[in-house]
C-alpha cells in the first residue's frame, strides 16, 4: 500500500453525486440516511466509486446568549 498524500488548496470536483441535507440534532436520523443513501445506490445497480464524504458545516446564531 502506498503511502498517503496530503494536499493543501486543492479544489476537489464531485460529478455524479448525492447530496443530502440532514439535521444533525439527531444522531439516528444521520445515520439512518447514511443507510438509505447506500440502499438507494444499491437499488439502481451501481457501485460506488470511492470513499462515502461527509461535510459538516455549523452555523452559529449570534442571538442565542451563550454563556
Amino acid at each position: 500500500m502506498g503511502k498517503l498524500q496530503l494536499h493543501y488548496d486543492k479544489t476537489l470536483k464531485l460529478t455524479n453525486a448525492l447530496i443530502k441535507i440532514i439535521d444533525l440534532s439527531e444522531i439516528d436520523d444521520f445515520q439512518n440516511s447514511v443507510i438509505q443513501l447506500e440502499n438507494y445506490i444499491k437499488s439502481k445497480g451501481y457501485n460506488p466509486i470511492g470513499p462515502l464524504i461527509q461535510k459538516i458545516r455549523t452555523e452559529i446564531d449570534e442571538k442565542v446568549n451563550c454563556k
